[in-house]
């Protein structure tokens, strides 16, 4: 059995220079990732607070990041050689 590194929210958001919040919001849906706690939940009217930890697989990581270096390359005008990534 191998086993794959997986790791912490805090870990790729100083890798990556992004806070927090934001690599939660990245990797919230992705596949390969765990999620350790309890979800929110709806109480009567009110809502019970998440508590979760994510944990990402090295193979998760991998895949966004390759992912998230395909940008589209747009041309600014007919004459123009230079390019604008968007």
């Amino acid at each position: 059995m191998v086993l794959e590194r997986h790791f912490s929210v805090q870990e790729i958001a100083e890798a990556w220079g992004l806070s927090s919040q934001t690599v939660r919001e990245i990797f919230r849906a992705e596949p390969g990732v765990l999620h350790i706690g309890k979800p929110t939940r709806r109480s009567g009217r009110a809502y019970t607070r998440r508590y979760e930890l994510l944990r990402v697989s090295q193979s998760a990581l991998d895949r966004v990041e390759h992912r998230l270096e395909k940008r589209p390359v747009n041309r600014l005008s007919a004459g123009d050689d230079r390019l604008k990534v968007g």
